[in-house]
């Protein structure tokens, strides 16, 4: 059985954007790629190691489409603007199934299983022959689900672990605390010597970066390999992407610095998402 990853569109940012150390398109990606022989349908951009199917129909159902027809049926559909914990990816085991998450203020996940459900899609399902006709003769993505899950024809796996959509780059600022949480809690929180380092809290700093004496990290912190946080620099409830810089004299408060950008000396970043200057 196949899967695809779905980051086609024009907003390719929010799937490019980093978060504790990947891409938000690569935590689908590397969970389904332990089970599943997986692609990535995109608008013609390409990820190194992963077969691209290009989006030719527009939205969403155009996508999954797209998808079909390249990699044939049945086949396993995930977001790629989702993130959650790595189980979720491979929790739906029938070939006519839909995963629903407790419901979010999304309007981009309507809701499955009725109208006083409390879950709506979790942007992950398993399509065989049947399924895939129906969504496609139905038109309407949300509508189709409710009608397939009504007439008993899809089941529903229910997930209540982490899970997040991210819609805005800006979304992983909203989200580091809860997912920090579930990461560090089976993670070597400090892979490297930090001796000298002003430490508070749960922090983790992945080998290859570097943090000098006089900084100071407070947790939830996140320092990605190749980063590099200078002394006397202070990161608090923050996270430091692979190949970011923090200066000397930085405040880097509930903010993202992201691969190969940089928080300049004796300036203060609170809630913001730091990118590299083109």
């Amino acid at each position: 059985m196949r899967a695809v990853v779905l980051a086609g569109g024009n907003r390719v940012k929010r799937f490019k954007t980093y978060f504790l150390g990947k891409m938000v398109v690569e935590y689908p990606l590397k969970a389904l790629e332990k089970v599943y022989d997986v692609a990535l349908l995109t608008s013609g951009w390409t990820l190194d190691g992963y077969e691209t199917v290009v989006q030719r129909t527009p939205g969403v159902l155009g996508a999954i489409r797209d998808a079909a027809e390249e990699l044939g049926l049945p086949l396993l559909v995930s977001y790629g603007d989702v993130v959650a914990e790595e189980g979720f990816y491979t929790s739906l085991d029938s070939p006519c199934s839909v995963a629903a998450v407790a419901s979010v203020p999304s309007s981009r996940h309507g809701k499955i299983g009725g109208p006083q459900s409390s879950y709506v899609f979790g942007g992950l399902l398993s399509l065989d022959e049947e399924c895939f006709e129906k969504i496609m003769e139905i038109g309407d993505l949300a509508g189709a689900l409710n009608e397939l899950i009504n007439s008993g024809i899809m089941s529903v796996k229910r997930f209540d672990g982490v899970w997040h959509d991210v819609d805005e780059p800006s979304d992983v600022l909203k989200m580091f605390e809860d997912f920090f949480r579930y990461l560090s809690s089976g993670y070597s929180k400090v892979a490297i010597d930090l001796e000298g380092v002003h430490l508070k809290g749960p922090v983790i700093v992945e080998p290859g970066a570097t943090v000098e004496p006089g900084a100071t990290l407070i947790g939830p912190a996140f320092v990605g390999s190749g980063a590099f946080v200078e002394s006397q620099a202070v990161v608090k409830r923050s996270s430091v992407e692979p190949g970011a810089t923090v200066e000397s004299f930085a405040y880097v408060r509930g903010s993202s610095v992201q691969p190969g950008a940089v928080a300049e000396s004796y300036k203060k970043y609170v809630g913001a998402v730091v990118e590299k200057n083109l």
